[in-house]
Formats: structure tokens, C-alpha cells, sequence
């Protein structure tokens, strides 16, 4: 008997999804902005605007198949794949762990309201690290696989 797909699931899945569009869509904005600087040689006609449109070019490169891949993992986490769930654990603790380091520096340099979202990012995080880890969680991603790459061992010729 297959378990329904829990809520909490279908909102993390939807968050991971809605957060790769919107980093999708700030690369395309980059690159089509770096283009035109590239293209045109900037408004001033100098070296630097060449330059910031290819570092542009490059970061917009970097970030595009990033945001494809928080999307396939909001994909993966709706389908309620293992490989979704424990990447995305990985990834909340990172955001977890970096969040926990900005805090001194937003405190002292951009106040209190920046100290308070940095303080919602690290509740988010450690909230969906608790439930994703819970055990009826779990048990709806599925038993681990006994032997993951056994299949792919046997096919192999054995090498002379």
C-alpha cells in the first residue's frame, strides 16, 4: 500500500520549486543584462564594462543549472524520492549553519530588521530539518535501497 504524500512534503517541495524559479530567473536577468554590456562596450566605451558584462556572463552561467537543480529537487521531494529528501537535508543545514554565522555581522551592520529575517531563515531551516527527519516522514520517502549498486556491479565484464 503506497502512503499519501504528507502535507508537509507538498510544502517544502513547493518552496524548493518556487526558490529555483526565482534564482532562475535573477540568472536570466544577469545575463541578459551582461550581454548588452558585452555587445555594446557599455555607455562609456572603456575596458571595465566589457569586463563586468563576461563576469556576469560567468555568474549567470554558475547560477542558471543551480536554480535547475533546486527545481529538480522540489520535483524529487513532491515525487517523494530518498536522494531528494537527503540532499535537501544537506542543503537546509548548510543554510542553517551559514545563516547562524551572518548573524553577528547583520546585527552590527544593517540592524535589527536584517537580524530578525536572518532569525526566520534559521527557524525555517531548523523547522524543516525536524519535520523531514521525522519517522512517519521518512517512512513515506520509502526504504533505503538494500543494494544500491550491486545491479550495476554483476553487468560489468570483468577486466584482464
Amino acid at each position: 500500500m503506497v502512503m499519501p504524500r504528507p502535507a508537509g512534503v507538498m510544502v517544502v517541495s513547493v518552496w524548493f520549486i518556487f526558490v529555483g524559479v526565482v534564482i532562475g530567473f535573477l540568472a536570466v536577468v544577469l545575463l541578459t543584462g551582461s550581454f548588452g554590456l558585452v555587445q555594446r562596450g557599455g555607455t562609456t566605451g572603456i575596458f571595465a564594462n566589457g569586463f563586468v558584462g563576461g563576469v556576469g556572463i560567468f555568474l549567470a552561467a554558475v547560477i542558471l543549472p543551480v536554480a535547475m537543480g533546486v527545481v529538480a529537487l522540489g520535483v524529487g521531494l513532491w515525487r517523494l524520492r530518498q536522494w531528494a529528501r537527503i540532499v535537501a537535508l544537506g542543503l537546509m543545514a548548510l543554510n542553517v549553519a551559514f545563516s547562524i554565522s551572518a548573524l553577528r555581522h547583520f546585527w552590527s551592520h544593517f540592524g535589527e530588521k536584517s537580524f530578525f529575517w536572518v532569525l526566520i531563515f534559521i527557524i525555517s531551516g531548523l523547522g524543516m530539518i525536524w519535520y523531514i527527519s521525522r519517522a512517519e516522514v521518512k517512512a513515506a520517502f520509502g526504504p533505503y535501497p538494500d543494494k544500491p549498486l550491486t545491479h550495476l556491479q554483476e553487468k560489468q565484464p570483468p577486466l584482464r
